[in-house]
Formats: C-alpha cells, structure tokens, sequence
C-alpha cells in the first residue's frame, strides 16, 4: 500500500495485491487502509515501525540496534478498530516504511502486510531484511512519486457534489476510498471551501448511508456548553438541566458525526473526545455509566492544529487520532476552473425548478476577477444578491416562468455590496465606502418600489443589517468573541444568544421578503 500524504493531507493511494501485476487505487477494499494509522510514529521517528497485528505489538525501527516494543493500543495506534480490520483480511503482520522524496523530505509510507500465522507473537523476518527494503524504498521513490495518484475518469457528479474541477478530482477519488472506510476523515481548509458539504458525501457514500448524519458547529458552541451539546446530560446534571437530554454522539449512534471547527473545542471538552476516539466510550455529564457509542467521525478545521498543540490549546493525542486520514481543500481561487459551474449551480438552485436561469457570458468576468477570500461561500452570497437585483429588474406584467436573466451589471452590483472589499481606504469614503455603496442601492431600491405603490421600510433594513453584521462577526471568531465585539457580551451570560441569532436571521429573511427574493 503506498499512502502519498505530503503537506499534511492525501495526495495519492495505490495498492498492489497479491497476484497482481499492476498497482491500483484501492476502491474496491477500503481495507487497506488500516495502516494509515502507523503514520504517527513513521513521521515522529522517521523509522520503519512493525506490527504483530494479533497480539497488538509495535516495533520501531525492527532493523535498529534497540528497537523498543510498544503496545499498539498505548502507542497511539489504533488497535481496537485497525487491528480488527487487518484481521479480518487475515493479516498476521505488517511493516510501513518511510518514503522521502530526493531531497529527504517525508511524503509518504509504504505498507507491506504479510500472512504467517506460525509466527504470531514470535520474532518475524522483518529485522533480517528491513535494510534491504528500506534501500529498496529509497531507489524506487522518484518512481513512485511519478505514479498516477488518480485514475483517469472524471468522479461521477451527482447533486450532493454537482461541481468536481480538475484540481479536486483526485481528491474526490481518495474520499471515495476513504468514505467506505470507518476511520477518522480530517477535513483541512479554509472557511467556505466545503467542508460540511464533503463531510455530508462521505457519510452518503459510506457503509452508514442508511444511518443519521449529525453536525455539531463548534463555532456557535460556547465552551462551557460543549461537553453537553456532545455527549448530552441527565436531569439535575447542572442548573437548568430539567430534563435528559440525548448529545450529538448519541443522536449520530449508526451513523456520522461531523464535528466543524474541532480547534474550538475546550481542553475538557477534548480529553472526553479523545476517550471517545481511543475506547468507543462515553459518559453523559451527571451519569453514572458510560455509554458505547458505534459511529464514524468526520472532522472540520480551518485551524493549523499544530500550531495549536505548540500553544497548548490542542491536545496532542486528540491530534494523532484524527490525523488519520486527513485532506486538506484547495481554496476557490485554487480550483478557478470550477467557478463557472458552481455560479451556474447556486442560481439554479435559487431559482428552483419552477423558472429559468440565464448566466450571461460578460456576468462571468467579475467574479473570475475576485480573490474569494470566503471561497464556496462568499461566491454564494454574491450570487444571491445578483439573483435578487435580477429580479427588481423585471418588468411587473412579465410571467413568473419568464427566463431570468443575470448580467454583468447584476454581479457588479452584487460584488460593491460585499462589506469587506479590499483597499477600502483608498477609495472615496475611506472605510465607509462599502457601506455607502449598499446604502445608495438600497435608497434606489426604495425608490423603485416606491414608483410601484410600496415602500421599503428604513427600521426593517436597519434591523436587518444589525443582522448582518452580527452573522459576519460569528463568521470571523468565537461565538462569545463576537457578540462581546458589538456590545451583546450580555447575552451570552443570560444564554439569551440563541434567542439573538434567530432574531437576526428573521429580521434578514424579512428584508429579503421586501425586497422580492423569495
């Protein structure tokens, strides 16, 4: 098994097996897959590390003058999940090697997995020919880091990933693998490249497609609520805790969990999480036993995590068990060939299937112009407004089922909207300018309606825009950050900021009536 990983995520995943003359990408047996969870040790001692898969030995470094023996379990390796599934393809033992490309950088490992069932629990062959295969490694890595990493069909679209570039399209194939297999996926990336999308076609291409798929949002999470929004309460477990209560990971039971924004996760919160992950168990807060829990994880970070764990904000182990199979996303700007499908895409689904969408050709050459810094998401909001202006520009008597069609002017419009332009200084108005640009669409907007007997009213759009801003503020930080940045620290003391979002985002929903955007 050959696992490309340079730069912290997958790049490739081929297999040879026996009796075949070709290596292959692993689609058909997710399987293989079992020693990804090795890589712990081969990046942290650069060794070759072996592994009795019966009896849950690890060696490092076999082939060493004082190779220390570890226990799989107490070493970080997985051996309660891993060790099962390499068992069950009648693996008895299993070395991973080291590749490093020419300049001596690690990029990789080899596994090479063996059946002698006479030597469980006995000194195998390993130590006798690890130099060998190590020189081997070495001789054959500019080799195998010119294989294909990616077969050459294109992925199947459907509706849950309608858009798959050229960049994204290996990747996509090495999360087809990963899917069909149970362990840890980490999904590495920017805010708004994807993550919860993909985290949701993974669970739709997994084993567990039949089961519940569960999303817990960290960022909207604060601190000292995580422990019960993950693992639930009983009744009487703390101060307004009337009744018990079920967490995410009892609700997600035979299915997935998708826990976004995993470095926002409190250092108690993160031992509770790492037990989860190490022994399938867990204990509600005021309970007397511990729960199993049977499901798969996915997890979602824009954060470097180690980074964090240099900060003791993460800790270590949590690190080393999600880091399993980790996929870090390329941002928009990155996967540029795929923005005309996705702006075809997010219109369509606006419109529905009732009406008719029409992307003009010039409407394309603003947004390929933009940076995006907020990726998939940012390019949806700005689509949503050009939707909106679209539609003040057709005539009252036109049919609802009348093709629409959005411009150039449109997205132009749509873009000066964006509150956080770049070189906002430098533009007449100064910092303000954005602000003044929305404000001079909304005072045409008005008086639009106005020529049509309605009116738009300023209290409406001054409680939306409070809206607005408070949503954006979440976007950018911590959820109590946020509102103590505006003034509503308050609220989150009162648990009154649940009460506070959903009030925004009904004042937003109602400008948005106003305004003809259904």
């Amino acid at each position: 098994m050959l696992h490309l990983r340079p730069a912290g995520g997958y790049k490739g995943l081929l297999v040879l097996t026996p009796g075949q003359s070709q290596v292959e990408v692993p689609d058909a047996d997710a399987s293989f897959l079992s020693s990804a969870t090795a890589w712990r040790h081969v990046q942290a001692h650069g060794v070759p590390v072996a592994i009795d898969v019966l009896t849950g030995t690890l060696v490092l470094d076999p082939g060493g003058p004082a190779p220390s023996s570890l226990d799989a379990n107490d070493a970080g390796f997985d051996g309660r999940r891993t060790l099962a599934v390499a068992r069950r393809r009648q693996t008895t033992h299993m070395l991973v090697l080291p590749l490093n490309d020419v300049g001596g950088a690690l990029v990789g490992q080899i596994s090479l997995e063996a059946h002698c069932v006479r030597a469980v629990g006995k000194p195998f062959i390993w130590p006798d020919c690890v130099d060998d295969l190590r020189a081997l490694v070495d001789m054959a890595a500019p080799y195998l880091l010119r294989l294909p990493a990616r077969r050459q069909e294109v992925p199947t679209i459907d509706s849950m990933l309608p858009v798959v570039g050229q960049i994204m399209q290996p990747i996509v194939r090495n999360l087809r693998v990963f899917a069909r297999n149970d362990e840890t996926i980490l999904l590495l990336g920017a805010t708004g490249t994807g993550k919860s999308r993909l985290a949701r076609w993974c669970h739709a291409k997994s084993p567990r497609s039949e089961g519940p798929f569960e999303v817990v949002d960290l960022n909207a999470v604060p601190g000292d609520l995580q422990q019960g929004e993950l693992f639930g309460w009983r009744k009487g477990a703390f101060t307004g805790a009337g009744r018990d209560q079920d967490g995410a990971v009892s609700r997600a039971r035979g299915g997935t969990l998708f826990i976004d924004e995993i470095d926002k996760l409190d250092l108690r919160a993160q031992a509770s999480m790492l037990r989860l992950l190490e022994d399938g168990t867990f204990r509600q807060l005021g309970g007397d036993r511990d729960e199993t829990a049977e499901l798969r994880f996915v997890v979602g970070t824009n954060a470097d995590l180690e980074h964090a764990i240099a900060e003791r904000r993460f800790l270590p182990d949590l690190y080393y068990r999600i880091n399993v199979l980790p996929i870090r996303l390329p941002t928009l700007a990155e996967r540029r060939d795929e923005l005309p499908d996705w702006a075809r895409f997010m219109v369509e689904r606006r419109a529905g299937a009732e009406r008719t969408v029409v992307l003009e050709a010039p409407a394309f050459e603003p947004l390929l112009e933009q940076r995006w810094p907020g990726n998939l998401r940012q390019l949806d909001n700005v689509l949503r407004r050009a939707f909106a202006l679209a539609l003040v520009d057709v005539p009252p008597v036109a049919a609802a089922h009348e093709p629409l069609t959005i411009g150039h002017d449109h997205i132009e419009a749509a873009l000066m909207m964006e509150h956080a332009r770049s070189r906002p200084s430098a533009e007449p108005g100064g910092a303000l300018a954005p602000i003044q640009r929305a404000a001079a669409w909304v005072a045409d907007h008005a008086a639009r309606l106005h020529r049509d007997g309605r009116e738009l009213p300023l209290e409406t759009v001054v409680t939306a825009f409070r809206g607005l801003v408070l949503l954006a503020a979440i976007e950018r930080g911590e959820l109590e950050t946020a509102f103590e940045s505006l003034g509503r620290g308050n609220l989150v003391k009162s648990r009154n900021h649940q009460k506070s979002l959903r009030t925004a985002k009904e004042q937003i929903e109602a400008l948005r009536s106003l305004l003809g955007e259904e």
